[in-house]
């Protein structure tokens, strides 16, 4: 059975409703203080912290990277390797599946872990999974790069957010996960439009495209290995 897009959307909506019951229901965080002052200024101050910048421009290029998963894959799946609007919704929902089977259990044993590996291991994974799309034909081993890909996600979205705790003072959290939040948005929209630039200009030469978008995430992998040595994350 085919559903058509409007019941994808529908189905997005409904998730998101129930997702926002429970975090007002059960998600508790502990309350500190509020400063005096608010405001777009006081989000720029965050950009101040010369250490938390650090990390935000390292996770930018992990995020351009993993940006990657929809418009520039659909893409290159259907249209470059001939392969239906079917056979990719079908990599997306394994992506899926294994976020809502795995994510939780995930997060869990990475809390217990050092931040950096999951920082590194998290963006490494990102990397490797789309250089393999670069050299793979088969719908099999595309299913392969995309659990990949998928553990890089597991891996690196919860460690993010955990580091951004720990580098924020405790009475700009909030302030810290806004501006981290700010720039997620900016490297997830970036992600598209550097791969809809690679298309173009890389047509017939795939595993230099996805390498070039691999060696973004290696970067990042290589500069946190660099940031946590100045200074060990927890």
């Amino acid at each position: 059975m085919v559903f058509p897009y409007a019941a994808l959307f529908a189905f997005t909506a409904l998730f998101s409703l129930i997702a926002f019951v429970l975090v007002v229901a059960f998600a508790r965080e502990s309350h500190h203080a509020q400063e005096a002052r608010a405001g777009l200024r006081s989000l720029a101050e965050t950009f101040r912290d010369l250490r938390f910048v650090a990390f935000v421009g390292l996770s930018l290029l992990v995020l351009v990277a993993g940006g990657q998963l929809v418009s520039t894959l659909s893409v290159f799946v259907v249209a470059r390797l001939g392969y239906s609007e079917a056979a990719f919704g079908g990599l997306l929902t394994l992506n899926g599946l294994l976020v809502a089977a795995l994510q939780y259990p995930i997060a869990r044993w990475a809390e217990r872990r050092p931040r950096l590996l999951g920082l590194v291991a998290g963006a490494f994974l990102y990397g490797a999974g789309y250089l393999l799309f670069g050299w793979m034909r088969a719908y099999a081993a595309l299913m392969g790069a995309i659990v990949v890909v998928t553990f890089g996600e597991m891996l690196f979205a919860p460690t993010t957010l955990s580091v951004v705790a720990d580098l924020a003072p405790p009475t700009r959290r909030g302030r810290y996960m806004g501006a981290f939040g700010l720039a997620e948005s900016f490297g997830w929209s970036a992600g598209p439009f550097l791969g809809g630039v690679l298309l173009d200009a890389l047509p017939h030469s795939p595993a230099a495209m996805w390498g070039i978008i691999t060696s973004l995430a290696f970067a990042a992998a290589l500069g946190f290995l660099i940031w946590g040595r100045k200074k060990r994350t927890p």
